[in-house]
């Protein structure tokens, strides 16, 4: 499948789809980043990303055609206008992508974005069932944390879906993991090595950095083990949607 995030605010959580739900359940997929200073996928590769800008819309085109339907595609927030504007001229896209999603937060301002980029859609004639607004930094629950006036006016408007059981928890792993690199699988499977190692350190030199570092991805392996089944919830959903 072609996945395509995009919104047009910035800081919303389409660097934690693309990188943590897509990504490692897609490990064949082409990563086609669309932004003028990309730090979506800052732990990967140059060999495994391919960037652009959003006016270089022939060349994007052409690395989905490459891509065999199996691509992410992360449409950085400073260049989904110049991206949109062009994809009147390219109607093929409009079948290749098979999921727009697009990352909707608490904040009010990214809710009111995330319906201009739906309706920016919407107006493209992309069809509702491709559009997915995708909950992310959920504190407590979507009917909660997101206004009801915008919860309203998405089934009101019937241009996109959301469903209020698949959203992504606020949690400092993610954090962690911009800052450190590394993926939750890793974090995951070496928990136990991590707070061994930690330990040792710590008997070496009890004001060690390192040490407290090493507990800290002990800590979060744990977390890790609790959100990967979380994500791989979201992406059978984002597949079957």
């Amino acid at each position: 499948m072609i996945f395509m995030t995009l919104q047009f605010a910035g800081v919303v959580g389409k660097s934690t789809i693309a990188e943590y739900v897509l990504r490692p359940r897609m490990p064949q997929a082409a990563f086609i980043a669309v932004e003028s200073i990309n730090s979506s996928a800052s732990d990967l590769s140059a060999d495994e990303i391919q960037k652009f800008r959003g006016e270089q819309i022939v060349k994007i085109l052409d690395s989905i055609e490459f891509a065999d339907g199996n691509a992410i595609v992360d449409i950085g927030s400073s260049n989904v206008e110049a991206f949109l504007k062009k994809l009147p001229d390219h109607p093929d896209i409009f079948e290749n992508v098979h999921r727009y999603i697009v990352p909707v937060t608490p904040d009010k301002k990214v809710q009111k974005d995330a319906l201009r980029t739906v309706t920016a859609l919407s107006a493209l004639g992309v069809e509702r069932n491709k559009i997915i607004l995708l909950p992310n930094h959920i504190k407590e629950s979507v009917e909660e944390d997101l206004s009801a006036e915008f919860l309203k006016q998405v089934s009101g408007e019937k241009k996109a879906r959301i469903n209020e059981a698949m959203f992504i928890k606020h949690r400092e792993i993610f954090e962690f993991l911009f800052e450190f690199g590394g993926s939750l699988e890793e974090l995951r499977e070496n928990r136990m090595a991590y707070k061994d190692e930690a330990r040792k350190l710590k008997a070496a030199d009890p004001d060690s950095t390192e040490a407290r570092t090493f507990m800290t991805m002990g800590t979060h392996g744990g977390t890790a083990g609790v959100v990967i089944p979380e994500l791989d919830r979201i992406f059978a959903y984002l597949v079957g949607a």
